[in-house]
This record gives structure tokens, sequence and C-alpha cells, in this order.
């Protein structure tokens, strides 16, 4: 006879094993029904990560130093690593991804073998994908940052049009008065 605690450990294992069993059965057959050999939330998660990664590019390309015809801020350099980082971290997550998709005809036991690998993997999976998360969220800042400096540089440069055009102004008007 065991004992109440040792007992208890062991249901809790069995329990574990059930729960652990029963998403393994779940997301196989999810994996042999689908089209694509995947989970559709991996199918999800690719195609996300994939429009992050072409708008990053495209936002890499923009800081380009031949692009603006002249050398990268310290916040532009800044931005641009932020980039590369959001590019590797992102192509890792969907070479992870891509590794858990049944190649070729999925019948059942290559279904069970990709819903096992997804099951191990899914901290893997999970921490890639905070950390593509971190990066969006560092490139968004940028990118807010960015825009307020240059909407207030923009109201720099009219207020000091403003005020040039107004100095130009008087001066016509009292060269004018000074004539008469």
């Amino acid at each position: 006879m065991l004992d109440p605690l040792t007992a208890l450990g062991v249901v809790s294992n069995a329990a574990q094993l059930v729960e652990l069993s029963s998403r393994i059965v779940s997301r196989s057959h999810e994996i042999f029904k689908s089209t694509d050999g995947a989970l559709a939330e991996n199918i999800e998660l690719e195609a996300i990560t994939s429009g992050l990664l072409r708008m990053n590019d495209l936002l890499g390309k923009s800081l380009e130093s031949d692009e603006l015809h002249r050398p990268l801020t310290d916040e532009e350099r800044e931005l641009k690593a932020t980039c590369e980082g959001c590019e590797n971290v992102g192509i890792e997550l969907i070479s992870a991804l891509q590794k858990l998709k049944v190649e070729g005809r999925h019948g059942k036991w290559k279904s069970f073998r990709q819903a096992l690998k997804s099951v191990w993997n899914k901290d893997e999976i999970d921490d890639l994908t905070d950390r593509l998360e971190g990066f969006r969220k560092q490139l968004d800042t940028h990118i807010l940052v960015s825009l307020r400096y240059a909407r207030h540089k923009a109201i720099i440069n009219v207020v000091s049009c403003l005020v040039l055009r107004q100095g130009q102004y008087e001066c016509k008007y009292f060269w004018s008065i000074k004539a008469n």
C-alpha cells in the first residue's frame, strides 16, 4: 500500500501523461486533416512572421546609406540593428515552423510524429515568438519617435520660413516708407 503523498504523486503524473497524450492526439488529428500538413496556429504564425519580415525588409532598405545619400545617424544605425535582429529571429522562427510541417503525403504516423515534435518544441516556438514580438515593439517605438521628431522638425522649418518671410515683408515695408 502506498502512503498518501506517493499516491498523490502517481495520480498527478498519470493526469499529466493523459493531458499530454490528449494534446498530441488532438494535434495529430489536426495535422492529418490539414491540407498544409501543419497546425492552424503554426500556419497563422508563419504568415504573420512573413508579413513582418516583408515590412522589416522595406524599413531596412530605406535605411541604406546609398538610398539616403548621407551617413546614417546614431538613431538610424540603432534602428537598422533592430531590423537585423528582427530579421534573424523571424527567419529562425519560420525555419522552426517549417520543421513542424509534414512533408509530402501526410499519413497518420507522420502526422503523429509532427504533433509530438510540435509539443516538444512549443517552448522554443513560444520563445522565438516572444523575442520577435519584442523586436516588433522596439521597431514601433523607433518609428513613432522618428515620426514625432520629423513632425517637430517640419513645424520648426515652417515657423522659421514664416519668420523669415515676415522679416522680409517688414524690411520691404520699412524701405517703402523711408522712400516716401
